[in-house]
């Protein structure tokens, strides 16, 4: 080869080397640059000049020696050379050595290849930290990430499938899918995923049921692409399965919920309503319904509203009630649930409202329809206002106790009565004012307020610690579900009072009554003092009567006559008293005898007479006392004494009905002194008129001696068939007396009509018939205390108006007449006449048995008979 061909394959050969882009030089064994490319002059910033014959590490890349690598190459007989990397500044460069020798073996020069590696380096570095999150991610992932190959088997499969299915990825690998599928799931799905896989079709959330390691079952979402290679050729499908379990559990949930949801929505008792409001130029001016449920409809009327406005709805709506309205758009945009009560005009209801918004400009309202509870609320607070001003109106004292005994609402007359404020009494239990109950005695008494209904008189104890008398009405009430009692107090002080003077009042009164019967009654002085005293104690309730006279002595001492209360061994204190004033003549009794006067002590306790005896007067119990003097008109002869355990007990009213009761006393004592006087003179005048009677009957009989001895023997059976049936003794003396002269007429009949032993003429017979005539003439203006006189006219008369004189009927006649009518047919059979003989008395009943209830009176015939059948009666011997 010419020169020329040389230079040529020279330049040829730096030009190639300028055109590569790495760094390229040559160096010997001194590391002395022989020959650089352009790229390497770049990068030393010198012209080639100056860079040959000068070692590179002070070129580039510099250094404090030669490159690691290169000494390495020196001593290495190896013809691969060496490499390092080289940090140049920021930059990385890779840098290849090569040795060339001759053809004997002979070291000629060193090559070097700087390969900038930075970039490269980036990549690998971006390349690893990408790998690095890869990994991280598919291993953090709750997705289970794998790789199948296109004969459908397993080649990769992330470590989350451990997680996911209880397999290692070796447990996995190699297998298909289907292998982890219960048959019917293979079924079911195997398909559809081999049509996929046949179309080369990506897998789209295919979902899948797979057999865990432990048995249990989960629900995976497949989803993947196929891969291919550079050629185009189908190697398989990369895709992760996620499990869905917990979300289709949870869709199936959310389906059921939704369902119970609606059923609920459409069963619930509150209206529902869900609009949406519309706006115009920024403002609400209307809202929409998109849904509402039936109670929507049922409480409001509203029907179809579910697409339309409410400017449909309810026209005029915005106009009547705009407080709705303003509510509704205030909760729509500012998503802040409010809850009110509201008068819609519109529809005339009250609503209790709960508003609030899903989203912007929307919102949900939830309504009960509250007309009916606003209008008992409005009643009710009628009903307070109008209970408020019964119990403010009202005189007495109303209050409201609670569970606890405590007063919880009270009127003022209550809170008067007891001496409190208004707001004071709240404070109080009915201990603090019951006064004859402390806290635990009330709970015993009422365990269960609330079912008391009873009526019952106390004492309650105001505020200043006085007490007053109280009428209390409890009864049970209900109040808000509570149970309460409900009291109506009643001061009764002054009915109290004024019952305790009617009582005294009426016990005077009683003892005023009492003792005027006994002063009819009694007999005598003494039985009428006892009776008096005894009615005193025993029947009025006093602790202590007795009746006391004055002595006219020189002691002028009391003389015990009565007393009532006093046990025996009291007796002897009358011994110590004396009416004189003196020492022992202070007492009541000793005044009221000296003056005349009523003496009243209403405290023993106080009283200075008293002081002799008041210890033991006290003992027994007395603490007031009343003397009333006893007085015959001219002057006063003793005194009524009478003590009582009661303070006060003798008032004004009582003390004018003892006086009463002293003055009839005094006046019966006058009384039966003066009846016994008469009550002589009287049986010495009754003495001379049975006498008179006696001769005037003898004088009858002498005329007619075949009947002497009738008149008596007729009066003997009057007097025991009067007494039979049960008349006083009064009555039967007076028949008595009739009967011994009833036939006192045929004075006037001539004495041998009489005596006659024939049978009587008609006109004999019609003057017989005129004795009783003439003997009530004879007698009528006589005086007797008896009806004798008519008694004698009457006792021929018969019951059915049959006899004689006057043909008296029934009640008409006299008992006496009719007495002595039987008596007298009766001893007139029974006894011998001129005319006849005795028939005897058999024949005399059978007679009045005939005549029973005709002539005779039934009752007086019944006895007649029973007097001789039963108690075998029978007349006396009367000789003439």
């Amino acid at each position: 080869m010419d020169d020329g061909q040389i230079e040529k394959a020279l330049t040829e050969w730096v030009d190639a080397l300028d055109a590569i882009e790495y760094p390229i030089f040559m160096h010997d064994r001194t590391f002395r640059v022989l020959r650089c490319n352009r790229a390497y002059r770049e990068h030393a910033g010198l012209p080639f000049q100056e860079i040959i014959g000068r070692p590179y590490y002070e070129l580039f890349p510099k250094n404090d020696g030669p490159m690691h690598h290169c000494l390495e190459a020196l001593e290495c007989t190896s013809e691969d050379g060496s490499e390092e990397e080289v940090q140049v500044n920021e930059r990385l460069f890779f840098s290849r050595g090569v040795i060339i020798k001759d053809d004997n073996g002979n070291y000629l020069y060193s090559l070097h290849i700087l390969k900038d590696i930075t970039e490269q380096r980036k990549i690998e570095q971006a390349l690893r930290e990408s790998e690095e999150k890869f990994r991280s991610l598919v291993e953090s992932t709750s997705d289970w990430i794998w790789e199948i190959n296109a004969d459908g088997f397993y080649t990769y499969v992330s470590p989350r499938v451990k997680d996911l299915l209880g397999y290692s990825p070796e447990e996995v690998l190699g297998k298909s899918p289907f292998e982890f599928m219960p048959r019917e799931e293979i079924e079911r799905i195997s398909g559809e995923f081999l049509k996929i896989i046949a179309d080369h079709a990506p897998l789209n959330a295919l979902q899948n049921t797979n057999r865990c390691k432990d048995g249990t079952f989960k629900i995976l979402e497949t989803s993947g692409l196929p891969y291919f290679n550079e050629q185009g050729a189908f190697l398989g499908y990369r895709g992760i399965d996620r499990d869905i379990t917990a979300r289709i559990h949870a869709e199936e949930y959310l389906r059921e919920s939704e369902a119970r949801y609606r059923t609920l929505f459409e069963a619930m008792l509150n209206g529902f309503a869900y609009c949406q409001m519309i706006y115009e130029e920024g403002l609400p001016v209307d809202f929409l319904y998109l849904n509402v449920n039936k109670a929507f409809e049922q409480q409001t009327g509203l029907k179809n509203v579910v697409g339309k406005r409410v400017s449909e709805v309810i026209p005029g709506i915005r106009q009547s009630d705009p407080e709705l309205f303003e509510r509704y758009a205030r909760v729509a945009v500012s998503g802040i649930p409010e809850q009110f009560e509201i008068y819609v005009e519109s529809l005339k209801m009250w609503f209790f409202l709960s508003v609030y918004s899903p989203r912007m400009g929307y919102f949900v309202a939830v309504f009960d329809v509250i007309t009916e509870r606003k209008r008992a609320e409005q009643a009710l607070r009628d009903e307070v206002t109008r209970r408020r001003i019964l119990m403010e109106s009202s005189h007495d004292g109303i209050a409201v106790i609670n569970q606890d005994f405590k007063i919880v609402e009270a009127n003022r007359c209550f809170a008067t009565m007891i001496g409190y404020t208004p707001e004071e009494i709240l404070d109080l239990h009915i201990w603090d004012f019951e006064a004859t109950m402390n806290e635990e005695e009330v709970r015993n008494k009422f365990p269960d307020m609330g079912s008391v209904n009873i009526t019952i008189e106390t004492r309650h104890r105001r505020k200043d610690g006085s007490l007053y008398d109280a009428e209390v009405s409890i009864s049970g009430v209900m109040i808000n579900a509570e149970p309460m009692t409900f009291t109506i107090t009643r001061d009764i002080t002054e009915r109290k009072k004024a019952q305790a003077a009617l009582s005294h009042a009426n016990r005077a009164l009683r003892t005023l009554s009492a003792g005027n019967m006994a002063l009819v009654r009694a007999q005598n002085e003494q039985e009428l003092l006892q009776q008096v005293t005894d009615i005193i104690k025993i029947q009025a309730g006093y602790n202590l009567a007795i009746v006391v006279y004055a002595d006219n002595n020189i002691e002028k001492s009391l003389t015990l006559m009565a007393s009532s209360g006093m046990e025996e061994n009291h007796y002897e204190w009358a011994k110590q008293i004396t009416w004189g004033d003196t020492e022992y003549g202070q007492l009541p009794v000793s005044h009221a005898i000296r003056s005349g006067v009523t003496q009243v002590c209403r405290d023993i306790q106080c009283a200075i007479g008293f002081k002799p005896w008041k210890e033991s007067t006290l003992l027994e119990g007395y603490t007031s006392n009343i003397a009333l003097p006893l007085s015959d008109g001219k002057k006063v002869f003793g005194a009524l004494c009478i003590y009582s355990s009661e303070e006060n007990a003798f008032d004004e009213h009582e003390i004018h009905l003892l006086e009463e009761l002293a003055n009839d006393l005094a006046f019966g004592v006058i009384t039966l002194r003066t009846r016994i006087a008469h009550d002589q003179q009287a049986k010495v005048l009754r003495q001379s008129l049975e006498q008179s009677i006696q001769i005037i009957a003898a004088t009858v009989e002498a005329r007619d001696p075949y009947t002497a001895g009738h008149q008596r023997r007729v009066a003997e059976l009057a007097s025991a068939i009067a007494h039979e049936i049960g008349l006083n003794t009064e009555e039967i003396q007076g028949i008595h007396f009739a009967a011994l002269i009833h036939d006192l007429g045929k004075i006037h009949i001539p004495a041998e009509i009489l005596v006659k032993p024939g049978r009587l003429s008609e006109i004999e017979f019609m003057l017989i018939k005129t004795h009783p005539q003439e003997g009530y003439n004879i007698l009528k203006n006589v005086t007797f205390p008896w009806p004798i006189a008519d008694t004698i006219l009457q006792h021929h008369e018969k019951i059915d108006g049959s006899g004689y004189p006057q043909g008296l009927k029934g009640e008409d006649i006299l008992i006496g007449a009719k007495i002595i009518c039987v008596a007298d047919v009766v001893e007139a059979m029974s006894s011998h006449r001129p005319y006849r003989a005795s028939l005897g008395i058999e024949p005399s009943l059978e007679e009045i048995r005939r005549g029973r209830g005709t002539w005779y009176d039934p009752l007086i015939v019944d006895t007649c008979l029973k007097l001789f059948e039963e108690k075998r009666f029978v007349f006396s011997s009367y000789s003439e």
